[in-house]
C-alpha cells in the first residue's frame, strides 16, 4: 500500500474581536463570534424577518432620537472575544452612519427559530454589555428579557 498522507480537518484558531471582524468583512456568508469561535451564521424565515421588522418598528416608536433601531446587518461586540448580529437592536448615541459594529445597545432581541433555539437561549445568557436582552419565541407566543443587571422577566 502506498504511503498516504493522512488529511487532517481544517482547524480555525479562536479568533479575537479585531481580528473576527476583519476575516468576516472578507467573506460570502455571515458569522457570529461565540468567545472566541466562529459560528456560522444561520438564514432567517420570513416569519422571522415579518417579527424582526415590527420588533424594529415598535422600537422606532418607543426610542424617540437620538435612539435608533437596526436588523442583523449591524454587529453587536460584546467584549474582546464575543461578536453577534442581533435581528433588532436600539442604540441611542450617535454613530456614524458607515459603522458595522455596535457596542452596548440598550436593547438587543433575538427571534428564536427552532434551528437555532438552545445556541440563542444560551448565548444571550452572557451577553452582560446590552442594556435589554429580549428573546421571542414566535412558535410559543412568548417573550423572555434580561436587563443588564441580569433580572429576567417575562
Amino acid at each position: 500500500m502506498p504511503n498516504r498522507k493522512r488529511m487532517r480537518e481544517p482547524v480555525i484558531p479562536e479568533l479575537d474581536a479585531e481580528t473576527f471582524l476583519l476575516w468576516e468583512s472578507k467573506q460570502h456568508e455571515r458569522h457570529e463570534l461565540h468567545h472566541g469561535f466562529v459560528v456560522a451564521f444561520a438564514g432567517g424565515t420570513l416569519d422571522n424577518d415579518r417579527i424582526a421588522h415590527h420588533l424594529r418598528t415598535a422600537f422606532d416608536a418607543l426610542f424617540p432620537a437620538p435612539c435608533r433601531s437596526h436588523g442583523s446587518d449591524v454587529k453587536v461586540q460584546i467584549d474582546a472575544s464575543t461578536v453577534y448580529s442581533p435581528d433588532a437592536t436600539v442604540v441611542c448615541v450617535e454613530m456614524s452612519g458607515n459603522a458595522t459594529v455596535i457596542d452596548r445597545p440598550r436593547v438587543a432581541a433575538e427571534v428564536l427559530s427552532p434551528s437555532t433555539r438552545a445556541y440563542d437561549i444560551a448565548a444571550y445568557r452572557d451577553r452582560h454589555a446590552c442594556g435589554r436582552r429580549t428573546l421571542i419565541d414566535a412558535d410559543e407566543r412568548r417573550r423572555a428579557d434580561r436587563t443588564r443587571g441580569g433580572r429576567a422577566y417575562d
